[in-house]
């Protein structure tokens, strides 16, 4: 059987679940410095967007500021912040040669290095004092889907790890929020399912436009800047990923009947305003599909139908209609997305390890 984007979405509540139960605290509680305050996160691609969506989660429940880097760029213009007490490189592959590079010269800051990644015996792990395992199994497509979830999953258990280090969350608190994390994965197989219906429902909506952009607010930033990624890796016709108010400085000039507008809504008071956007933009867009953490009063497209209460774990059910919906409008295209169209492309540019 060939392997798609669609397989692997469809393994994520199990391969989520075995991270939960698999997870090694002893690790991190074994090799980090007791009082950790300030993280810095080196990552590119999906793996920086993943750190988005899990930055306000980890803040929140460890107590401590995160501050997210691709690696290139800071390796080349960064300066290091002497307040750092963790750094923690994200790759998923633990290849790329960005990362690699950005760790060979902050290794000399003599402070601690964690390594999240799906291969421990890569060059990311042997700079790293601590490896943690992404446990989320080989994506043969190249195009990530388990790896995203999995990456912010296990953010927020090394930000639960982090935290009980530090006396701020006990045992009984922590297994509060390893069940929250349980019940709310356990909301994804139907969520792909109702998905699925919505896009054979409304093939239109994706077909007929030839831009798309995301729009979240919040940890789903981190969601819409997938959107930006896998539309334009998949779909390959211009896409972007903006923060509610960001889009409507600037972003929303270029605004016409060609562009299809995606909004990520939860439940905070911000989400009236994401209304408003939406009830504005929606004379002069093409389309406009609201997606909704559960029933609301505002008009919407579609709802998750969560139970979850704590909208920082969110992510994990919103990017299940981003992968798989930028898969099947793919697929409608006709895009055989099992061809590599640049199959040299990491080697002419040195991009991953070979």
């Amino acid at each position: 059987m060939i392997e798609t984007m669609l397989t692997y979405v469809n393994e994520e509540p199990e391969i989520l679940k075995r991270i939960l139960e698999e997870f090694d605290e002893s690790n991190i509680l074994n090799n980090l410095p007791k009082q950790v305050e300030h993280v810095l996160i080196l990552a590119t691609g999906s793996s920086l967007n993943a750190a988005l969506a899990a930055k306000y989660y980890m803040e929140s429940t460890a107590a401590i500021n995160v501050t997210i880097e691709e690696p290139f760029n800071y390796e080349h213009y960064g300066t290091f912040d002497k307040k750092i007490d963790l750094i923690l490189a994200i790759s998923q592959s633990g290849k790329s040669t960005s990362t690699i590079n950005v760790l060979n010269k902050v290794i000399k800051r003599k402070v601690p290095i964690m390594a999240l990644t799906n291969d421990l015996e890569t060059p990311l792990v042997e700079l790293s004092q601590v490896g943690i395992d992404l446990n989320v199994g080989e994506e043969k497509v190249g195009y990530v889907t388990k790896g995203y979830s999995g990456t912010i999953l296990n953010l927020f258990l090394i930000a639960c790890t982090i935290g009980k280090n530090k006396g701020i969350i006990d045992e009984s608190n922590l297994k509060e929020r390893i069940k929250e994390l349980e019940n709310t994965i356990k909301e994804i197989p139907e969520l792909i399912n109702r998905s699925i219906s919505y896009f054979n429902e409304n093939k239109d909506r994706f077909s007929s436009y030839s831009r798309f952009l995301c729009i979240g607010y919040g940890a789903n930033v981190g969601v819409a800047k997938e959107f930006e990624t896998k539309f334009t890796e998949t779909v390959r016709l211009p896409s972007s990923g903006c923060e509610l108010e960001a889009y409507m400085h600037g972003p929303f000039l270029e605004a016409n009947k060609e562009h299809a507008l995606l909004f990520l809504v939860d439940d905070s008071p911000i989400s009236s305003r994401a209304f408003h956007l939406r009830n504005y933009m929606n004379d002069y867009v093409g389309t406009t599909m609201t997606i909704v953490k559960n029933e609301t009063v505002g008009q919407y497209d579609f709802s998750l139908q969560s139970n979850c209460t704590n909208n920082f774990i969110m992510p994990l059910l919103y990017v299940v209609l981003v992968q798989i919906w930028s898969y099947l409008t793919a697929e409608m295209s006709g895009i055989d997305l099992n061809i590599d169209p640049f199959p040299d492309f990491d080697e002419k540019l040195n991009s991953k390890l070979i």
